[in-house]
């Protein structure tokens, strides 16, 4: 073995140290760089450890090179100190990186605790000590002390590496385990009485140190990789997020445009089924039981009524079916149609009802709830190829921002109906809830449809998740609401509706439903006033402005708006009860201007009972709903 010189030991040494100086000044501007364009917390702390690296090396070699003296004793302090915040920078970012948090309040305290005492320890650095002391003291952190520094951060990097299973952070972890045991090593390997005594072998300066330099460059270059191994999960994982972000903007776009599409036709189809159905059940009510012509008629108010229900869906799927919310906890209600599911499901199909949410209370309407929930159970009992298990489960789920990748923040009752049933086709999850559109035989394609739109008329969301062979799970997320449930009164037996002789005034614009009501109302007594626009109605209203006392209204008209005439109405005939009837229901009045909850309304297609008995209650309020009331 080469025994070296104190002058050769002394070269090779100031050599190392500034190689490796500058080495620590290059990554910690590299690390900069990083920082200041993707703006990551642990990227300052990694600089800030290699610019005090680069700074304890300095120190140590301007102390090396200088005379006995106050420089000599400030750059050894410079070195003590740069030596102890080094290892502290270096756990500080790791963490970070490893956990994911930020430097909070309480690693901040204990940082700026371990720069104090740091400091303490470079003022002891300058007092009057025996050389031997002093050597030995720096030497001590400089090795095993820094070095077990370095097997900490290893452990710190192992546990996250064990959790996520990454290369990367494998290949730090070793690194700075490496790193640590150089360091450990190279104090061990000479004794601080040879170095004292001046004599060093050559290899026993130039292999650690040479070693350390190597390892705190691949330690550099595995931080690195690291950070972009991150950084490329990352990028991915929004890559996906955007598409499916994008995918589902695009499907409720197109959801908006087919719902809009939808409720028109609801609307038109409704006129027409008041007619049909209005005149049929006038017919039914002139021929007498028995007659031959009823066996006629009977089909067709079937058919209405049928043609009725679809279009209830269809204005369920568009968001425009009116609703009557309460207060309801949807567990107690799922209970008590588990009869009924289980007489839907069939005997071949296994229900279980998992309860989850006791005391989740929700506000939205329950019979529209009941359908999603009937419509499920029905589509998961078609899925099913002979016996099967169908589940649905409920529990609550309070969200903070970003937890979920389908919710917003907030609370939610979580409704899953769960079927291991055949599956849906990858191609087909895109357009499930699309009206018309079935995979079944004989299905018509509105199921789902009106699942859709009932969960979002409540302000909730839905989502799907299906495997061929393997079954199908539904989503549903209703918001949670403030407050108890409401208690349903049992109603009163319905008394047969009469008829009356006050003068309405009628305004609709569809001809066949004018025509249909002014007969009905006529037959039951009423006088009646037809017009077919709002500027016809308020001709009507001038010629004869006392002798009305209700006035009958389509919501939706041509021309001039129903809004405009009802502010008229409000201002002239304040005392003048009025009485409007849509083929949207409620939801469609917000959007033409008429206020929800003012007037009380009559929904289409309407039986001559539902007329008769809408206009009479109208006409008795004792607290009439005047135009010119809030």
């Amino acid at each position: 073995m080469c025994i070296a010189s104190p002058a050769e030991t002394s070269q090779l040494a100031s050599a190392l140290y500034a190689v490796h100086a500058v080495a620590a000044v290059v990554m910690a501007l590299v690390l900069l760089g990083l920082q200041r364009v993707y703006r990551r917390e642990f990227l300052a702390h990694w600089a800030l450890s290699w610019l005090a690296m680069a700074l304890q090396t300095g120190a140590v070699l301007l102390a090396s090179q200088s005379g006995a003296g106050p420089l000599r004793e400030l750059a050894s302090a410079t070195a003590l100190f740069a030596l102890c915040v080094q290892p502290i920078l270096l756990l500080s970012g790791s963490w970070i990186l490893a956990s994911g948090r930020s430097w909070a309040r309480r690693q901040r305290l204990a940082f700026g605790a371990f720069v104090l005492a740091c400091g303490g320890l470079a003022v002891l650095a300058l007092l009057p000590l025996p050389a031997a002391t002093a050597f030995h003291a720096r030497e001590w952190l400089r090795g095993p002390l820094l070095g077990l520094v370095f097997l900490g951060a290893a452990v710190v990097v192992g546990r996250a590496a064990r959790q996520e299973l990454a290369l990367a952070r494998w290949s730090v972890a070793a690194l700075l385990a490496l790193v640590g045991a150089v360091r450990v090593g190279a104090y061990l390997a000479v004794g601080p009485a040879e170095q004292l005594a001046g004599v060093a072998h050559l290899s026993a300066v130039a292999v650690p140190r040479a070693a350390d330099l190597f390892l705190q460059l691949l330690l550099a270059l595995g931080l690195l990789f690291w950070f972009f191994e991150d950084e490329r999960r990352m990028l991915k994982r929004m890559a996906a997020a955007l598409t499916e972000s994008e995918r589902q903007r695009q499907q409720g776009l197109h959801m908006e445009a087919v719902g809009r599409l939808a409720g028109g036709v609801a609307h038109d189809f409704n006129n027409l089924l008041t007619a049909i159905s209005g005149h049929t059940e006038m017919l039914l009510q002139s021929k007498d039981e028995g007659h031959p012509e009823r066996e006629d008629l009977v089909p067709i108010a079937r058919a209405a009524a049928r043609a009725a229900e679809l279009v209830r869906d269809l204005l369920t799927f568009s968001g425009r079916q009116a609703q009557r919310p309460r207060h309801f906890v949807l567990d107690e209600h799922l209970a008590d149609l588990y009869r009924l599911l289980a007489r839907l499901a069939g005997e071949n199909v296994r229900l279980e009802l998992l309860p989850g949410a006791p005391a989740a209370v929700l506000h939205a309407d329950p019979a529209q709830v009941e359908l999603a929930v009937l419509n499920l159970v029905a589509n998961a009992r078609d899925a099913i190829a002979g016996s099967g298990v169908l589940t649905l489960r409920t529990r609550v789920a309070r969200l903070a921002a970003g937890e979920s990748s389908w919710l917003p923040a907030g609370g939610f009752v979580l409704l899953e109906v769960a079927d291991t049933g055949c599956g849906i086709a990858p191609e087909a999850l895109g357009r499930i809830f699309e009206p018309y559109y079935t995979t079944k035989p004989q299905g018509n394609g509105l199921g789902l449809s009106s699942v859709y739109g009932i969960v979002k008329q409540n302000g909730g969301e839905i989502r799907v998740e299906s495997e061929l062979g393997r079954g199908t799970t539904f989503h549903l997320a209703l918001p949670l609401a403030e407050g108890v449930p409401e208690r349903v009164e049992e109603l009163s037996p319905q008394r047969a509706p009469r008829g009356g002789d006050e003068t309405i005034l009628l305004l609709e614009d569809e001809p066949q439903v004018r025509v249909l009501a002014q007969r009905l109302l006529t037959r039951a007594g009423y006088r009646v006033v037809a017009a077919g626009s709002a500027n016809e109605a308020a001709e009507c209203l001038r010629a004869a402005p006392q002798g009305f006392q209700l006035v009958l209204s389509d919501v939706v008209m041509p021309g001039r708006s129903v809004r405009d005439f009802l502010d008229d109405l409000a201002l002239q005939h304040p005392q003048l009860p009025v009485l409007l009837m849509s083929g949207y229901a409620e939801a469609v009045m917000g959007h033409h201007g008429v206020e929800v909850g003012r007037y009380r309304l009559l929904a289409k297609p309407f039986t001559l009972r539902a007329l008769l008995e809408a206009v009479r209650t109208t006409l008795d309020e004792p607290v009439r709903r005047r135009v010119g009331s809030s």
